[in-house]
């Protein structure tokens, strides 16, 4: 029973070996768009286009004044879209979540964003990243 054990132990000791030295797949994230949010209309759209890549999440930052986003509608290459409810104030400096796109991995074409105005607000500078697997 005992030389089973080593045997085994044996037969996966290279397996365990190769295990540990390959390289771990990081996550890399990617500047997709900026918009500059004059906070006077509600609507704006960032393109990004095919030949940034295939993303899995995306995430906004928003610096020079706060913004109260409602909903993102993302439009895919292939000509599906999909509207994710954010519903989130934004301050400056701040960050939302990691967001998850539908499916594998998603092309994008754009990114349509809605939002409040917010009443003695300046500009803000709207940035969306994506994160290639």
């Amino acid at each position: 029973m005992q030389r089973r054990t080593v045997l085994k132990g044996m037969a996966l000791a290279p397996l365990a070996a190769a295990a540990t030295t390959l390289p771990a797949l990081a996550a890399t994230e990617v500047l997709l768009g900026t918009r500059t949010v004059n906070l006077l209309a509600d609507h704006d759209t960032i393109y990004v286009g095919l030949l940034q890549g295939l993303f899995t999440h995306i995430r906004l930052t928003v610096s020079g004044n706060g913004i109260l986003l409602y909903d993102l509608s993302v439009n895919f290459v292939n000509g599906q879209s999909v509207s994710l409810p954010v519903r989130t104030y934004i301050e400056d400096g701040g960050t939302t979540r990691y967001i998850l796109l539908p499916g594998v991995l998603r092309a994008i074409r754009t990114i349509d964003m809605t939002y409040q105005r917010i009443l003695g607000g300046g500009q803000a500078v709207v940035s969306v990243y994506g994160t290639h697997p």
